[in-house]
């Protein structure tokens, strides 16, 4: 091909494609009107209730050029499109998910340590007397005597009973028998 014809052709062919951008349209653009959606339900708010109504059809063709006004999207296509624009390539894994974590119920309460060891026995008209130590200070209990927050509930030959009125716990302090 002869670059003179070349020539012609490219700009034929331009002179072609602006005569048509610039060519009027014989029928106006339709406007289509779409029914607002149904109220939610009662407790969540209405998200597009105030959204302007579209505008009638007769209003797109006077204007100049046959442009037609574009409607505003609704709230939901603007949702739609802003998490689409968040993160396009998203960090892909074979793990599965991890499990949903079940609440941790708290541990019920503990009594307080028994902070007490036993230190010798003492017997007098019939009741039984015992030395306990509280770290280094010395004490002399009965049955019903107060130690610390404990209650001394029992004493036997191998073993001393201390009651925890507020949560009704026990422990037992083993001793051993004493031989004369």
């Amino acid at each position: 091909m002869k670059p003179a014809l070349r020539q012609g052709l490219v700009y034929g062919l331009l002179a072609l494609t602006l005569a048509a951008s610039f060519w009027p349209e014989s029928q106006p653009e339709r406007v289509v009107a779409v029914a607002p959606r149904p109220a939610p339900a009662s407790g969540t708010p209405a998200t597009n209730a105030a959204a302007p109504a579209p505008a009638p059809a007769g209003d797109a063709a006077g204007k100049a050029g046959g442009e037609a006004r574009a409607a505003p999207a609704s709230p939901d296509v603007a949702a739609t499109e802003a998490a689409a624009r968040r993160d396009l390539f998203p960090a892909q894994t074979w793990a599965p998910p991890p499990l949903p974590q079940a609440p941790v119920k708290p541990p019920p309460p503990e009594p307080p340590p028994l902070n007490v060891s036993f230190a010798g026995r003492y017997l007098t008209e019939g009741r039984t007397l015992v030395f306990l130590l509280e770290g280094d200070k010395l004490s002399v209990a009965g049955e019903g005597a107060q130690v610390g927050p404990w209650t001394l509930k029992e004493i036997t030959p191998l073993s001393l009973v201390f009651h925890y009125p507020p949560l009704n716990a026990t422990r037992t302090l083993t001793i051993s028998e004493l031989r004369p």
